[in-house]
């Protein structure tokens, strides 16, 4: 897919954001713009999918500047237009370009001069033919060209317009390049022409011709004579002494975005019959052939019916190193996944895989410190957007498995009215004396942590943790410290239904959505006033014994409209002096409730953060078990997840309505509709990649600070020392024979 804008070369994959042109049967004014503004005809132009026009035609003015913009500043982001926008912006004279269906034919200006007689005409048609087989172009383009000199004999001769094929360069005349590393970077593979007259296909692989100098092999070979015509389009390989070309590293940015296939053995090696030796022309022997695998990548030796040996790779060598092993390894963390599954589909496949020593050796030098990079700038980058402001952070802790025997604890912090993750922190239980804790030393290492950055946290929102309140209380009494509503409400439930006996639970139960939905009522109309707030809750009791109006100091009446007679009648009211009405005053007026309800006035709540711990089990399954170093690289993806789509718009239909979904949860059973969200952007995982490349290149093996601090951590959470193997295996007992 390339820019339709007449001029413009840029394709897929060029590191600019394209654009697809507005849907005609939607917004058909704006259509209209489009393709006047780019000279386009809606009889000459179709629209598709694929049209797309690059993000340099845009004024900045003419993307939106969203919230993830704002805050983290990154333009590897792809740029979001405006819904009105329209390209102005042009390299050249948009009114030059002539209405065209094929998009690869070019138009030349052909000056045709006027034929002065008939033996002219005649020599000038003969030469016309001539050049028409030279260079493709169809005769029924140059007896156009005959027939306008006709009509304008007479007249000054005005410029035609004729459409020819482009000019390719035979094979022999393409430019050979023996460094593959070379030939990625420059992209040459994407220029090379197809030759549809050859049996095989082999016009993107660059290599010499017989009559070269084998001894520069580097030096291009001269075009050859037209008289001589070159039917050798057969795949020659580098010789042995230019293996170490290939160990040259290509461009990483055009690796990581490079297509990718698998290819069979069975057909490489028919591939590999039509080989021909560089020094003396003879054809390879594939019996001879050798081929060897490493991980993902494989390396063909050849030897011809001389006895020459040559070779070739599958992959270009990032110091030494096959890429497809570095961005295998790379990718697999990225998406989440782990060595066992991935390595057990390419066993399926019988897909030659890297090994699982590999595999970890890759992750902690290359992927693990590239991840751990790319976080650091963007957390720098969230810091910076988020100072002078105060902040209403909401926390929750999460840890990775059920009751006590969990091993990490990872407390995150989110800005409730951004979304953004400033920090987080991971807790192993050796860190502590039990499980129980993990969460409050969590806690205070992140707060710790955004303090120590100079952000002014005005509230924290957390759920009724009675360590961590003590250590608000006591430690924090700066900060206005508030719970989740969601939390509290369902405390309430809980209580509601642990009453007994369970005759009273039937009385009550019918209550439990509108109490539920009266916690939420009550926070969202104290607006920071606590006594309001009590004051509200309590007034329940009231309504749910049919009396609207009650004495009070700032809260006399219920907020519904007045009811009508049929709703009084069909609801089930609880009078006054019921066992059931007492049942649930009890709850209502229970200590615990009225102390905590108090901290709900500012209506704060953590709903984004449990959405965030949802998406947290893509990159960190509860039911897997990770090293520190992989738990936090692990954790660190999930953040620049969630900080680079934030703000994503809800997904609009072809009927121009916003989308929506139907659910029914098993917890409640019944229907209900969700909004249905725009797709997710994973460019930032593409830069990762990018960035392990790069450190291989260089060579760097730089440890992450939370690989030095594994190294002082017990690789178990055993508090007993590890035995000795012999040991275990003589005392070990079975019930099963």
């Amino acid at each position: 897919m390339s820019c339709q804008v007449y001029g413009c070369s840029v394709r897929q994959g060029y590191g600019k954001s394209l654009h697809r042109f507005p849907d005609p049967t939607k917004k058909k004014e704006l259509y209209q713009a489009w393709l006047c503004n780019l000279n386009l005809t809606s009889n000459s132009f179709i629209f598709s999918k694929h049209k797309l026009s690059v993000e340099d035609h845009f004024e900045k003015s003419c993307f939106e500047t969203d919230l993830m913009g704002r805050l983290l500043g990154f333009t590897n982001r792809r740029p979001r237009l405006r819904s009105d926008a329209v390209p102005t912006v042009f390299a050249c004279n948009q009114d030059t370009r002539e209405d065209s269906n094929l998009q690869t034919r070019k138009r030349v200006l052909n000056q045709i001069p006027v034929p002065l007689d008939n033996v002219a005409k005649e020599d000038k048609w003969n030469s016309a033919l001539t050049e028409c087989k030279e260079n493709n172009i169809p005769k029924k383009k140059i007896r156009q060209g005959e027939k306008a000199e006709q009509e304008n004999i007479g007249r000054p001769s005005k410029p035609l317009m004729v459409d020819v094929s482009v000019q390719t360069l035979t094979p022999s005349q393409l430019q050979t390049d023996l460094d593959i590393g070379t030939s990625m970077t420059n992209n040459s593979y994407l220029q090379m022409p197809v030759i549809p007259a050859q049996p095989l296909d082999t016009a993107f692989i660059s290599s010499p011709k017989k009559d070269q100098d084998t001894s520069d092999a580097s030096t291009p070979s001269p075009p050859p004579s037209p008289d001589k015509t070159d039917s050798d389009c057969s795949y020659v390989p580098s010789d042995e002494s230019h293996d170490s070309n290939q160990s040259t590293s290509p461009d990483s940015q055009h690796i990581t975005t490079e297509p990718k296939i698998i290819a069979f053995e069975s057909c490489l090696r028919a591939l590999f019959s039509r080989v021909v030796c560089t020094e003396c022309g003879e054809p390879i022997s594939s019996d001879e052939s050798t081929i060897l695998y490493n991980g993902t990548a494989m390396k063909v030796k050849f030897l011809c019916m001389r006895g020459h040996q040559s070779s070739w790779e599958s992959q270009p060598l990032v110091n030494s190193k096959p890429a497809g092993n570095l961005m295998v390894a790379t990718a697999i963390i990225l998406s989440g996944e782990t060595f066992s599954r991935i390595s057990h589909f390419a066993d399926i496949l019988s897909l030659k895989f890297i090994g699982q020593t590999q595999y970890y050796s890759i992750q902690k030098d290359i992927a693990i410190p590239a991840i751990d990079h790319y976080y650091s700038l963007q957390r720098e980058v969230v810091l910076q957007q988020l100072q002078g402001k105060q902040l209403v952070l909401g926390g929750d802790g999460r840890c990775d498995s059920p009751g006590y025997s969990a091993k990490y604890c990872t407390y995150t912090f989110m800005d409730t009215l951004t979304g953004v993750i400033p920090d987080f922190s991971l807790v192993q239980v050796n860190e502590t004396t039990s499980s129980t804790k993990m969460e409050l030393i969590g806690f205070q290492r992140s707060l710790s942590n955004i303090e120590d950055a100079n952000l002014a946290v005005d509230v924290v929102v957390t759920d009724r943790h009675v360590q961590i309140r003590k250590a608000m209380a006591t430690d924090h009494s700066d900060k206005n410290h508030q719970f989740d509503v969601w939390h509290l409400s369902k405390s309430v439930k809980k209580k509601i239904l642990a009453i007994k006996p369970k005759k009273l639970l039937t009385e009550v139960k019918p209550w439990i959505p509108s109490i539920c939905n009266h916690v939420w009522w009550c926070s969202r109309e104290a607006k920071g006033n606590p006594d309001k707030l009590e004051e509200t809750w309590t007034s329940l009791l009231y309504h749910i014994s049919n009396r609207h109006t009650f004495p009070g100091k700032l809260v006399t009446k219920c907020g519904h409209p007045p009811l009508s007679a049929d709703a009084i009648r069909k609801k089930k009211w609880l009078p006054k002096d019921s066992p059931a009405y007492e049942a649930l005053e009890k709850v209502i007026t229970n200590k615990l409730i009225l102390r905590d309800i108090r901290h709900l006035d500012r209506f704060c709540h953590t709903g984004s953060l449990e959405t965030y711990h949802s998406m947290m089990l893509k990159y960190c399954p509860k039911r897997l078990e990770f090293d520190y170093p992989s738990m936090v690289a692990r954790t660190q993806l999930a953040v620049v997840d969630n900080n680079v789509n934030i703000g994503r718009k809800q997904k609009t239909g072809a009927n121009g309505m916003l989308s929506f979904t139907t659910r029914c949860p098993k917890s409640t059973g019944r229907w209900t509709a969700r909004k249905v969200y725009e797709k997710k952007e994973y460019d930032f995982k593409t830069d990762i990649l990018h960035s392990a490349i790069k450190n291989q290149q260089e060579g760097t093996k730089k440890k992450t600070l939370h690989q030095l601090k594994s190294l002082t951590l017990p690789r178990n959470i055993s508090k007993d020392p590890t035995p000795c193997k012999e040991d275990l295996v003589d005392s070990h007992r079975s019930r099963f024979f």
